[in-house]
């Protein structure tokens, strides 16, 4: 439903707050995709100072990666080639929509 939602994604999946694969879709081996957003959505509580964060957005000049919590294990994460914000907000309204 998400790449459906989001075609211009690159690449999405769900994956356990430890790292573990649950679904991907990309081109790079499934435990080093996990094991890097996993990475970065505990760097981002840390940064944050904060636990539970909703979602996080990581941007650079060439794309972003939004990491949604599902829920107390499961992260959601979308790989986009957008770094614009306006763009990137309806990227997670639609993320949301999805989810509920």
């Amino acid at each position: 439903a998400v790449k459906r939602a989001i075609p211009s994604a690159i690449m999405l999946g769900i994956i356990t707050r430890e790292g573990l694969p649950i679904k991907i879709q990309s081109t790079m081996p499934e435990p080093v995709i996990s094991a890097m957003i996993s990475a970065l959505y505990n760097l981002s509580d840390v940064l944050l100072e904060e636990q539970n964060v909703e979602y996080s957005i990581i941007a650079g000049e060439n794309g972003s990666i939004i990491l949604h919590e599902l829920d107390e294990q499961r992260i959601l994460f979308v790989a986009v080639p957008e770094a614009d914000e306006s763009k990137l907000g309806s990227f997670i309204a639609k993320i949301k929509t999805i989810i509920k």
